[in-house]
């Protein structure tokens, strides 16, 4: 979560209400977490403070490791989300810059050569979705 808050991928507003999420569904005793989970509009900016001590008592993960699962995720949600999302394929290509060009995703970058480049546009889109779901499906993590 700190890493995603640092990058802005999730906002202290997010990062609170999935907080009282795991309150609501996991009966938690952690204060921190508890303290998320209530912390109103003009307390949002202690949110940063509180997930710091919690990544503390957190088992370390490099940076790497973290990246990764934020990539996936993102991608993830894009992916889930892309019949209501305006040009998802755009929205690839944002992340690929956004996480400094991982050679893992390049294959559904649309500006990226590949085996597609003689095909129409429709049917290059069609093989875009489809290699972008087999990266979700088997991701190199």
């Amino acid at each position: 979560m700190l890493w995603g808050l640092d990058k802005a991928f999730i906002s202290p507003k997010e990062i609170s209400i999935y907080s009282l999420q795991i309150v609501e569904d996991d009966d938690t005793d952690n204060s921190d977490i508890i303290l998320l989970a209530g912390v109103t509009k003009n307390e949002l900016f202690q949110v940063r403070e509180l997930v710091e001590k919690l990544s503390n008592i957190e088992d370390y993960q490099d940076k790497n490791s973290i990246e990764e699962k934020w990539l996936y995720l993102i991608l993830l949600w894009l992916y889930e989300n892309r019949e209501t999302i305006d040009n998802p394929l755009e929205k690839v290509e944002i992340v690929y810059a956004d996480f400094n060009y991982p050679i893992k995703i390049s294959s559904f970058v649309r500006y990226m050569p590949s085996e597609r480049n003689h095909q129409s546009i429709e049917t290059g889109a069609l093989f875009l979705y489809e290699q972008w779901k087999e990266f979700l499906e088997h991701p190199p993590v």
